[in-house]
């Protein structure tokens, strides 16, 4: 967290207005702050990546290296979502994902288990976009999300984001978990509504 969000965070207890969604045009992202671990688990309310392409487009993440253990969401066309070397087909216009340990699940229904792993990424995920150790910062996505919760321990909710207007009207994340604002760590602004 910045100097300027602690700051924000220590003065403001709560945000000024709660925002239905925080949407990116693909530079902007949050960094949540939180490593990912094979026993995280995470949900995230969004909508479908439009303009995605033949190019990886990220909406959450981190993974140390291509093949590893990782937790990212990545999205290769706007029907497509790849999660670790799964690819599940992506049919509705907004979704739920949630990864509770090995089981990856799509608007409640299980898609996927996974096989147990133990890793812990070396970089936080971050929102909007995934840190990758072959590119630093994957593409973002043109998405728009409303939540994002995540038990870095499997058990525990470490962060509880949620889109709001800061004091000062800037668009950014705020963790109903911590108190604290967290804004855009890229370039532009993020759209809203």
């Amino acid at each position: 967290m910045s100097f300027r969000d602690a700051l924000i965070a220590a003065v403001y207890a709560k945000p000024c207005r709660r925002l239905a969604y925080l949407e990116s045009t693909g530079t902007q992202y949050i960094d949540t702050g939180v490593p990912l671990t094979g026993n995280s688990r995470w949900r995230i309310e969004f909508g479908k990546p439009v303009g995605a392409s033949d190019v990886l487009c990220a909406v959450f993440g981190a993974r140390d290296s291509y093949g590893s253990a990782n937790t990212s969401i990545l999205f290769q066309s706007p029907s497509r979502m790849t999660y670790g070397v799964v690819v599940f087909s992506f049919p509705v216009l907004y979704s739920t994902v949630e990864m509770r340990g090995e089981e990856l699940y799509i608007d409640d229904a299980l898609a996927h288990t996974f096989p147990q792993a133990a890793f812990t990424t070396a970089p936080n995920a971050l929102l909007f976009s995934a840190y990758s150790s072959r590119v630093d910062i994957i593409t973002g996505a043109k998405a728009a999300i409303s939540r994002c919760q995540i038990w870095q321990d499997g058990v525990n909710l470490t962060r509880d984001l949620v889109p709001v207007l800061d004091s000062a009207g800037a668009p950014c994340m705020y963790d109903q978990v911590t108190k604290a604002f967290y804004h855009n760590a890229g370039s532009g602004i993020f759209l809203y509504e």
